[in-house]
């Protein structure tokens, strides 16, 4: 087996380094886009660019952070929605910052429980499409989602039978 130069190390790393980059970019844009649909391209879009505005350089470290969470656009609301909450989140370390996100989630979650697995929910096919599924409905009847996403969910549920809510 042949060791590899210290140049020949450097290039790798600097390869995976690039290829993480790029993973991050893309899982950013994929939470960008759950984000707008589940709250409207404007809606989260200005809670995005309040959450950027209070946090600065610190942005980039909170969206590292909140790719690892099962509800990161909830986040990202729940933050641009409590402005106290978002600039005590911008004074923390990024350790402690990723110890309050697990309590926002926690707080978001129902009974205060997150679900365990190897991959955030979020990469889960049927919550990407902006819905909940029909087994999770049928289990706890959208229990937890903000008031604004259950009023969502049951009018597409409403629309989809040929009804209206109103």
């Amino acid at each position: 087996m042949t060791e590899l130069t210290a140049e020949e190390q450097l290039r790798h790393m600097q390869a995976q380094q690039s290829m993480g980059m790029a993973q991050h970019h893309k899982e950013v844009g994929e939470i960008i886009e759950l984000g707008q649909n589940s709250y409207g391209k404007k809606d989260f879009d200005e809670a995005s660019q309040v959450v950027a505005d209070v946090l600065g350089e610190k942005a980039v470290n909170l969206m590292a952070l909140v790719r690892g969470f099962d509800h990161p656009a909830e986040i990202v609301m729940h933050l641009a929605g409590n402005e106290q909450r978002l600039k005590d989140f911008a004074k923390l370390r990024p350790e402690q910052q990723g110890t309050e996100l697990f309590r926002i989630e926690a707080q978001m979650s129902p009974f205060g429980q997150v679900r365990s697995g190897a991959d955030p929910a979020w990469k889960d096919p049927e919550i990407r499409k902006g819905r909940v599924s029909d087994g999770e409905w049928s289990q706890n009847g959208g229990a937890n989602l903000s008031d604004a996403q259950w009023h969502r969910e049951y009018d597409r549920r409403m629309a989809d039978k040929g009804g209206s809510r109103r």
